[in-house]
C-alpha cells in the first residue's frame, strides 16, 4: 500500500471525492483532473476486454 504522510496541506487542498495518484516511491500526491479519471477507466477497461 503506497503512502505520503507529512504533506502540510493535503487536507486544506484535497476535498472528498478527489481523485489522486499517489507516488509513494517519490513520496508524490497528483489531484487528477476530469480527464485523466476518464483515461484512467478507459485503460482498465481496456485492459479487461483483452483478458
Amino acid at each position: 500500500m503506497p503512502c505520503v504522510v507529512n504533506t502540510l496541506v493535503a487536507t486544506q487542498t484535497l476535498r472528498t471525492g478527489d481523485r489522486v495518484r499517489v507516488d509513494g516511491d517519490r513520496g508524490v500526491v497528483t489531484r487528477l483532473d476530469q480527464t485523466e479519471v476518464d483515461q484512467t477507466r478507459l485503460d482498465k477497461t481496456a485492459g479487461s476486454a483483452a483478458t
